[in-house]
């Protein structure tokens, strides 16, 4: 068992779901050190509270001093750092096995969905601590309020993504979960939509009995009879949300530049999110829901989200100014690409609105080609800077390039990386979304004093 493990080494260390664990581990007394390629803002956190990482791998680690090995699934057993503790025998657990024995004895509420489970958890995280609700919560982005993207709690309740990749939510058993949608996505892992939707039936059915599921309005009709019935059979009850219809959702809405107000009966309060978008308001639902089904009052959810500040990457404002207005999002989806270009047009009008994209994977990229295209063209003008491989090695005929050419608009261009702040200063545009779950992030301060000056 992880917990019962003195010493424990991470591979890949740096990564969002990674470095929720290591906080984890190392605020529950455990001894933490780990590996990543790269020193960012997270891994220097991480050192600064006391853990120690490694950007070079070499033979000076020794393995009598490590009890057990944690990977990311991006390492893969044919590199030499995974190599290394396999040919010495340490014991070693993908991330998403030593969770699941970390949760074994928790109260589990688990957050599913191709778009959507950073930002619900986020904001249902901030909910409870803010209400001193005691969870813990790892999320999968760094919350603004609290600048980390993991918070320890008292109680046994946690809140945690369920990430579909590489069927990694299997291994999680909730007692409350979430479905924000179910739209293909990593056609790599399952070959179809209809076999992706298949692993959240499985995701489902191993809830605790009497257990409590909260579906998107979009995706419930994906769920059909078969599932329903044995869901039933669990006593598992299922219940909607969303912004036009559900067992929760809207009755009135009103939205102004970065700020979303609804409202979810005539007599409760008003809810004041700061992120824009029906898919904020969504996700916040969603969060709503939860925290009600806990026994948290309307009031109190209320107070919670008006007081919460956002997530990194997650239509995050980088700079707004009378001339210019950039606006940074991981967006790495179709859909989720339109929402983020439907999101800035309807809180600046008026602006005329420059998409710079980062294709994120081979596979991705090759699966949704056309729905990148159609997604992007919604845009005024529209860059593209090289495709980021993360895992995946390249596949021929699968670039920005070919992605740009199916683009319909005449504004667009490819832009190497490194020739893009200057692009983009020259001359500056008035709105600027910058998109990609890759690593083009890394030039939003660059980008940011540029149009400072």
């Amino acid at each position: 068992m992880v917990l019962d493990q003195e010493h424990i080494f991470f591979l890949g260390i740096g990564g969002i779901g990674m470095s929720a664990l290591a906080r984890y581990l190392h605020m529950s007394g455990h001894k933490v050190s780990g590996y990543d390629r790269d020193k960012t803002k997270l891994t220097k956190k991480l050192e600064a509270s006391g853990i120690q990482i490694q950007y070079s791998f070499d033979d000076t680690i020794s393995k009598d001093s490590i009890d057990m090995v944690i990977y990311t699934p991006a390492i893969k057993p044919d590199q030499a750092e995974f190599q290394y503790f396999s040919n010495r025998e340490v014991e070693m657990k993908k991330r998403s096995e030593a969770l699941k024995e970390i949760l074994s004895k928790r109260k589990v509420i688990a957050v599913a969905g191709t778009h959507g489970k950073t930002s619900t958890s986020a904001v249902l995280a901030h909910i409870l601590y803010y209400n001193e609700f005691g969870a813990s919560a790892f999320v999968g982005g760094i919350l603004t309020n609290y600048d980390t993207n993991f918070l320890f709690g008292e109680t046994d309740w946690v809140v945690i993504e369920a990430d579909e990749y590489d069927r990694s939510f299997w291994r999680i058993y909730a007692d409350v979960a979430v479905i924000q949608a179910m739209d293909p996505d990593h056609l790599d892992i399952y070959g179809t939509g209809e076999e992706m939707v298949k692993a959240y039936e499985v995701f489902t059915l191993q809830m605790s009995d009497e257990g409590r599921l909260f579906v998107a309005d979009g995706a419930y009709p994906k769920m059909d009879d078969h599932w329903l019935s044995e869901l039933d059979k669990k006593k598992i009850e299922v219940s909607t949300f969303g912004t036009h219809s559900g067992d929760l959702t809207t009755v009135s809405l009103d939205e102004e530049e970065g700020i979303s107000e609804f409202r979810i009966s005539e007599e409760g309060p008003k809810f004041r999110l700061q992120l824009p978008g029906a898919h904020n308001i969504q996700n916040a639902l969603a969060a709503i829901a939860v925290a009600r089904h806990l026994g948290l009052s309307d009031e109190r959810i209320a107070k919670a989200i008006g007081t919460f500040e956002g997530i990194e990457r997650r239509f995050q404002y980088v700079l707004r100014s009378e001339e210019s207005v950039i606006i940074d999002d991981y967006a790495h989806h179709p859909k989720e690409i339109d929402a983020a270009i439907v999101a800035a047009r309807a809180h600046h009008p008026n602006r005329k609105l420059t998409v710079v994209f980062q294709p994120h994977l081979y596979s991705r990229t090759k699966d949704f080609m056309d729905e990148f295209a159609k997604a992007l063209s919604n845009s005024d003008e529209v860059i593209l800077v090289e495709l980021y491989p993360a895992r995946e090695k390249p596949v021929e005929g699968i670039n920005s390039e070919v992605l740009l050419a199916k683009v319909d608009m005449d504004r667009k261009k490819f832009v190497p990386k490194a020739q893009l702040i200057n692009e983009l200063v020259s001359p500056k545009r008035e709105l600027v979304l910058l998109l990609g779950a890759g690593d083009v992030y890394k030039l939003i301060e660059e980008l940011k004093d540029a149009y400072s000056k």
